[in-house]
C-alpha cells in the first residue's frame, strides 16, 4: 500500500511540474492577464477542472511559477558561492554576477515575470495573499543580501569604494537581470558564459576602490 501511495505521489509531482511548465510558457507568451486556466489545461490535453487538483487558481499557478524560479536562482547563487575557495570580495562578486546572468538566460521565460512582479505592473495585478507576498519578498531579500554582504565585505577590506549598499546591490542586480530581455543564444558573437564574464567585469570595476 505504501509503495502504491509513493508511486501516486511521484506521479502527482510529475504532473504538477508539467502544469507549471505549461503555465510558464503561456504566461510568458500571452501574458498573465490573457492566459486562462482553460488555456493551461488544454495545452496539456486536460479539462480545466483537472487543473484544480494541482492548483486552486490562476493566481496560485503564478505564485508557484515565481517561487520556483526564485528558489532556483538562489540555489544556484548559493551553490556557486559555496563552491568558491576564495574569500576575496571581488572574486565573490564576479561569481555572483556571472552565475546570475547564466541563470537569467536559462530561465528566460520566467525571469521577466519575476521582475514584472517585483517592480512592475504585475505587482499590482496579481492578487496574492499576504503570506505569499512575504514569501516572494523573502526570496528576493535572500538574493539582494548575497550582493549586499559581498559589497559590505569588500568595503570593510578596502577592496571596494564606499557606497550605499542597497542602491548599489539593486544596480548590480539590474545589470544581471536585464540580460534575459535582450540576449538570444546564438545570435551574437558572445555566448552566455562570455556575457556573464563581461557583466561580472563591469560590476566589479564599478565598485573597486
Amino acid at each position: 500500500m505504501k509503495e502504491a501511495d509513493s508511486t501516486q505521489t511521484e506521479q502527482r509531482q510529475i504532473r504538477r511540474a508539467e502544469v507549471l511548465e505549461a503555465a510558464t510558457t503561456l504566461f510568458a507568451s500571452k501574458g498573465f492577464a490573457k492566459t486562462t486556466v482553460v488555456n493551461v489545461a488544454h495545452s496539456l490535453g486536460l479539462r480545466a477542472p483537472a487543473l484544480y487538483y494541482y492548483f486552486p487558481s490562476k493566481e496560485a499557478l503564478l505564485f508557484a511559477v515565481l517561487e520556483r524560479a526564485m528558489l532556483q536562482l538562489n540555489a544556484t547563487l548559493d551553490r556557486q558561492i559555496s563552491a568558491s575557495v576564495s574569500s576575496d570580495p571581488a572574486t565573490r562578486l564576479r561569481i555572483l554576477v556571472a552565475a546570475q546572468v547564466i541563470e537569467e538566460v536559462r530561465a528566460a521565460k520566467t525571469m521577466p515575470m519575476i521582475n514584472d512582479y517585483l517592480y512592475g505592473a504585475l505587482r499590482d495585478a496579481a492578487h496574492f495573499s499576504p503570506e505569499q507576498v512575504e514569501r516572494l519578498r523573502m526570496l528576493q531579500r535572500h538574493t539582494v543580501d548575497l550582493y549586499r554582504s559581498t559589497l559590505k565585505a569588500g568595503q570593510a577590506s578596502g577592496v571596494f569604494r564606499k557606497c550605499e549598499l542597497a542602491p548599489t546591490a539593486f544596480a548590480l542586480l539590474g545589470l544581471a537581470q536585464y540580460v534575459s530581455a535582450w540576449y538570444r543564444p546564438g545570435s551574437g558573437r558572445l555566448d552566455v558564459k562570455a556575457i556573464g564574464e563581461h557583466h561580472a567585469d563591469l560590476a566589479v570595476r564599478s565598485v573597486l576602490a
